[in-house]
């Protein structure tokens, strides 16, 4: 036959001999190789690929990941803020009524959040009676459960 005769055939016969040779050498003693060589650089690259991709998928899902709880914290950090300026509103409109006062601070209390945005808003609040008392020479003195809930917020 003629294909078994082509110098394709016996070029490709002669490699296939060679690397089943060394393939045999690399597997009884366990030593490195050309064929091994050449197989670790061949497979290096695609090894780097496919961690360079595996990278960035993940550093992508964090992104979003972030992305989202940030979007969370900016709602509950604008719901704080309605609620405070709500809050100052109300005093305002009753700013001499003893019993808006108070409310308005137990209501702050049963609400309170252990951030410095919320801290500084319940400050604001009460400035805002102090500047009462001193305007109108009130004398609205707050019950002593909303002065230490006051105090403790640093004011």
């Amino acid at each position: 036959m003629k294909l078994f005769s082509s110098k394709l055939f016996l070029s490709a016969l002669a490699l296939l001999v060679v690397c089943v040779v060394l393939i045999g050498f690399n597997l009884s003693t366990g030593r490195f190789s050309p064929l091994t060589g050449a197989a670790g650089a061949a497979l290096t690259p695609v090894q780097r690929a496919l961690t360079s991709a595996g990278n960035f998928v993940s550093d992508l899902f964090g992104y979003f990941y972030r992305y989202d709880s940030l979007v969370e914290e900016n709602a509950r950090l604008k719901a704080r803020v309605q609620e405070l300026e709500q809050a100052e509103r109300d005093v305002s409109y009753v700013a001499s009524d003893l019993i808006a006062w108070q409310n308005t601070f137990a209501l702050l209390e049963q609400y309170e959040q252990d951030t410095e945005e919320y801290r500084a808003g319940v400050r604001h609040i009460a400035e805002l009676l102090d500047q009462w008392n001193e305007e109108n020479m009130g004398s609205i003195e707050l019950d002593e459960q909303s002065r230490a809930f006051v105090e403790r917020m640093g004011g």
